[in-house]
């Protein structure tokens, strides 16, 4: 059962199954449609940390502040009650005793505000805001969208009340010299090109901006590069796994490496090529291509095994997936799927979560799942998954 305090995309505590039902943690509780931070000691909370708050959205429900608790930080669009001295953040609706300490943030022009983020999501407001409130010495910065579409960004904290225009201003026309006739050019031919798709990392092409999905040049140079950010927690980059036949094989394609150059003209005009990134546990030696690649290069034996092959990934990863995983059990595709195979598979346990009597066996199976660490703490049923994070998990419950 998780009790650490996470918040998930729509604003609630994780648990509480976006604010539908009541949930108690380390720390806090949720009841009555309200977060109550009641630590036993002194704590602080920072609503804008990935730690506490993965999406970075605004915070949804009310929120009740102890004589223990201080929030440092984050986006508030309901009621926060608590001691002035402890709180730190944007407000929708000014704390209590905190109306002259309070900066204030408008819009010219009679406009409004419709949306706020700092560093993650956007959280679109139910009904445009007139003014907005900083309190304390939060930091970063704010994106405020207004009503006119702009997006302005304030620099925290405030010193003083602040006017944001709801238009840019209009540039003074410059005169417009006459022009003089120019023969007409010839349109250049378009350029040949393919399409490349990067899962796990990212690519450039000259001195563009590195992009996860685009075209390239058939003669240019297409760099990929692995994104660390990307790779699951416990386990290490493997190798790509590659759609394009006529790179594989090709000595100058380096499938093991984090980054690797496909070559000029390498790929045909009009195609798409996608790349993806493939890991292994961190505890298993680097001793090959592992499990799954194992097993994919089973499916792709007439392919070489020098690269892993696109198409070789999924033949092996299913070929390997039906070999391990109970007789007639269909491969999971989302995670409420996954959840049921390997609660099925652990004997139904009962969940450590409070879930209603009439809770369906795929509720159970989720909540199992995420107690167990076998799913991420805001995982919900519909949720898409990889081949490998099946074979993942179902590794772990059979360990």
């Amino acid at each position: 059962m998780l009790t650490r305090l996470v918040i998930d995309k729509a604003g609630y505590p994780v648990g509480t199954k976006s604010g539908t039902q009541d949930y108690s943690g380390n720390g806090w509780k949720f009841e009555n449609n309200s977060l109550i931070l009641e630590p036993t000691a002194e704590k602080s909370y920072d609503f804008n940390s990935t730690d506490l708050n993965p999406h970075r959205v605004a915070v949804n429900c009310p929120v009740t502040v102890n004589s223990n608790a201080t929030i440092t930080n984050g986006i508030f669009l309901k009621e926060v009650t608590g001691s002035a001295s402890a709180l730190n953040g944007v407000f929708l609706n000014v704390p209590t005793g905190c109306e002259n300490s309070a900066k204030k943030i408008t819009v010219s022009d009679n406009g409004t505000i419709t949306a706020l983020k700092t560093s993650g999501d956007t959280t679109t407001l139910d009904s445009a805001a007139k003014e907005i409130y900083v309190v304390g010495q939060p930091t970063g910065t704010l994106y405020v969208t207004l009503s006119s579409g702009k997006v302005r960004e304030v620099q925290l904290p405030l010193t003083a009340d602040l006017e944001l225009l709801l238009n840019d201003p209009k540039p003074e026309p410059e005169p417009k010299p006459e022009p003089e006739p120019k023969p007409e050019p010839k349109p250049e031919p378009e350029p040949e090109t393919y399409t490349l798709k990067v899962v796990g990392g990212s690519f450039t092409t000259g001195e563009r901006d590195a992009l996860t999905s685009g075209t390239v040049p058939v003669d240019a140079e297409a760099n990929v590069t692995l994104n660390p950010d990307a790779v699951p927690e416990g386990m290490v980059f493997d190798q790509w796994a590659i759609s394009e036949e006529s790179l594989l094989g090709t000595p100058n394609v380096a499938y093991n490496a984090e980054s690797f150059t496909i070559p000029a003209n390498a790929v045909e005009k009009g195609k798409t090529v996608t790349v993806e990134a493939q890991y292994r546990e961190a505890t298993i030696e680097s001793e090959g291509p592992g499990i799954l690649g194992t097993a994919a290069m089973i499916g792709t034996a007439g392919a070489g095994a020098a690269v892993l092959g696109y198409t070789g990934y999924m033949i092996g990863t299913e070929l390997y997936l039906n070999t391990v995983l109970p007789a007639g059990a269909a491969i999971p595709n989302n995670a409420g799927e996954l959840a049921l195979l390997l609660w099925e598979a652990a004997g139904t346990p009962a969940p450590a979560a409070l879930l209603p009597a009439d809770a369906a066996p795929v509720q159970q199976a989720l909540a199992w799942a995420i107690e167990n660490q076998l799913l991420a703490p805001d995982a919900c049923a519909e949720d898409s998954i990889s081949r490998w994070e099946v074979i993942r998990s179902w590794g772990k419950v059979n360990a």
